[in-house]
């Protein structure tokens, strides 16, 4: 199995329901997402994914989200947590990246430099 890994990042706001019940304020971040890609043989160029290629899907699912409040996106959800956050992108990635002939085996997001979530199908 061969495996390559793509780092990007989007600037997004958002507001979660912390343990108690109460709303945090709405407060932006810089996340950090990496995408890890496979596939069981090599393409017939010997690549799991052209990376080119990779990143303008990555980029343009991250655009969908680029600057916006996480909160008005029903498609995550309520309280849009970095793990529901993980998982919206990853659906969004597998869709667009399965037409390309590879499969997105993880997806990590880091809301702060030392807070990360992981989502795998």
């Amino acid at each position: 199995m061969f495996f390559v890994e793509i780092q990007e990042q989007f600037n997004a706001s958002h507001a979660v329901k912390i343990p108690g019940g109460q709303w945090e304020q709405s407060h932006r971040h810089q996340w950090k997402v990496r995408i890890f890609l496979t596939r069981r043989k090599l393409n017939k160029y010997f690549m799991v994914v052209d990376f080119h290629l990779a990143k303008r899907i990555l980029r343009s699912v991250l655009d969908t989200v680029e600057g916006r409040d996480l909160n008005a996106i029903p498609a995550i959800g309520k309280s849009p947590t970095t793990e529901l956050v993980a998982k919206y992108l990853f659906d969004q990635l597998s869709t667009l990246l399965t037409e390309a002939g590879v499969k997105v085996k993880s997806l990590a997001l880091c809301e702060t430099d030392d807070c990360w979530a992981w989502y795998s199908a």
